[in-house]
């Protein structure tokens, strides 16, 4: 069995180009933020609170359409990777099902709420609901291709979603375009990525014309079920707190709020392409043997690690600069929002690889255990701080969330001897690069913020070199790709 397992398991070249192909994904994401950012600079924060709160309120319902595919799928491929496309269609049958009785729901709710949701606001959520629907049915055929290498696959139907959204909404906006456009144009971007992918699955080698299987459709709703329960609560976290905001608060907090968190949202680029990248493998793995399993997350902690630490320095000092710099002062009440998330940047990081290694492991029971308690705790310290201190008080409750998560992660991975004592020999290396670099903030304090970012970012790079962060193996890893990848093609 390991034998046949082998060859699936990436070659480190392999791994880093997968990962480089995720990073030209996830990076994409700073079109769908320009979007978002023109949204605020020309809606005003009052109707970017409605449209903010439409997205969030959906997506408190729309990951039952989700179903966790994504993650049941990507074990199956992995596995035997002939069944992909009938897998991928038996999915999407499912997730049309879905949709359409979670929408009643959606929409019935939202009803209820009608003294806080006006109509306006009702039918932006139709609109998005139908939107997030087909980024439902996207999740499923990313991943799946994913599963299967294909990388290139989801560059190109992200990248055109999301340019999409940049070009043909942001032009919108700056000519007036009002709340529906830009809902109408969120939609119009995810209909156009599943337009691609299916396209891809179609010609796809593997296409069979597959047909809808009740038995197949039984495995994935049972393999799937533990990881929608995941999701869901999972979702309940990540929504819970602008919902909450829009239903204690007037919709201008929410605007105030939510462009924080968006802005911020960029920056999960990072664990994004790390887990995307190291999922498969790590399932992979675990078939073999848990030492492959460690030295792939002790690699993807360590670069995570790295990044955190310096993106976290960065959001603290430019909070205001950027909040001004893209949105005008009208925002200035985002900026400590801004601050306080920028403080959760590395416990949410590390959350993201901590969670996908227990369940590449099949610790999924435990990861949902985990996942309850953060949001329960999430819940009610956004009730109790949200009293206080309104859209601030989502943020330290926020906070406060993340580390308590954290601290949980680290207990249950110890237990399964995942982090481990070795560890140390470079957790410590970033804490004491970004020590080194604080003091220039202040010996520089003539110059541009900018420039001075730009300056700790390099020192930083220096510091790490310095401290021997990467030993000779990845360096070695490092050179072969550039060598063999990028100058060899030229």
């Amino acid at each position: 069995m390991n034998n046949i397992n082998n060859k699936y398991i990436s070659s480190s070249q392999k791994l880093v180009g997968n990962t480089l192909l995720s990073s030209m994904s996830e990076m994409s994401l700073i079109f769908n933020s320009v979007f978002f950012i023109l949204a605020a600079r020309f809606l005003g924060d009052t109707i970017l609170g409605m449209f903010n709160t439409a997205i969030e309120f959906v997506g408190l319902f729309v990951f039952l359409v989700v179903f966790g595919f994504n993650y049941s799928i990507t074990k199956v491929v992995v596995r035997d990777r002939e069944k992909m496309p009938k897998y991928v269609v038996n999915a999407l049958f499912i997730q049309l099902l879905v949709g359409f009785f979670v929408f009643g729901i959606c929409i019935l709710i939202a009803y209820f709420l009608k003294t806080k949701y006006p109509l306006k606001v009702r039918y932006v959520i139709m609109i998005v609901f139908a939107a997030e629907t087909f980024r439902s049915f996207n999740f499923t055929l990313r991943t799946s291709f994913k599963a299967l290498g294909k990388f290139n696959y989801d560059v190109i139907a992200v990248v055109s979603e999301r340019l999409f959204l940049m070009l043909v909404g942001g032009f919108l906006l700056i000519k007036g375009a009002g709340l529906f456009t830009a809902a109408a144009i969120l939609l119009i971007g995810r209909m156009i990525s599943f337009s691609i992918l299916i396209g891809f699955l179609v010609k796809s080698e593997k296409w069979r014309s597959p047909r809808l299987e009740w038995a197949t459709c039984t495995i994935l709703i049972q393999e799937s079920m533990i990881f929608i329960t995941q999701t869901g609560i999972t979702k309940i976290y990540e929504h819970a707190d602008v919902v909450m905001i829009s239903l204690m608060r007037k919709f201008e907090e929410v605007g105030w709020y939510s462009l924080a968190r968006r802005i911020l949202k960029v920056s999960w680029f990072v664990p994004d392409i790390i887990t995307s990248a190291v999922y498969p493998e790590l399932s992979s793995r675990h078939l073999i043997s848990r030492r492959l399993v460690c030295k792939l997350f002790d690699r993807s902690f360590k670069y995570i690690l790295m990044i955190a630490i310096l993106i976290t320095l960065g959001v603290v000092l430019l909070s205001e600069i950027v909040i001004i710099g893209l949105v005008g002062k009208e925002y200035v009440n985002s900026v400590i929002v801004l601050i306080l998330l920028g403080i959760a940047i590395l416990p949410s990081y590390l959350r993201f690889l901590f969670g996908t290694t227990l369940i590449a492991i099949n610790k999924q029971r435990l990861v949902m255990v985990i996942i309850i308690i953060r949001s329960i705790s999430n819940i009610v310290l956004n009730v109790i701080f949200i009293t206080l201190y309104g859209y601030v008080g989502a943020a330290i409750a926020t906070v406060s969330t993340e580390y308590l998560s954290l601290i949980i992660f680290i207990v249950y991975l110890k237990q399964e001897n995942i982090i481990h004592i070795g560890q140390l020999k470079f957790i410590y290396k970033p804490f004491v690069a970004v020590l080194a670099v604080v003091p220039l903030y202040f010996i520089f304090n003539t110059l541009h913020d900018i420039v001075k970012a730009l300056i700790m970012i390099v020192v930083y790079g220096i510091m790490i070199i310095i401290l021997k962060f990467f030993d000779s193996e990845e360096i070695a890893v490092f050179k072969e790709f550039i060598t063999n990848k990028l100058i060899k093609k030229r």
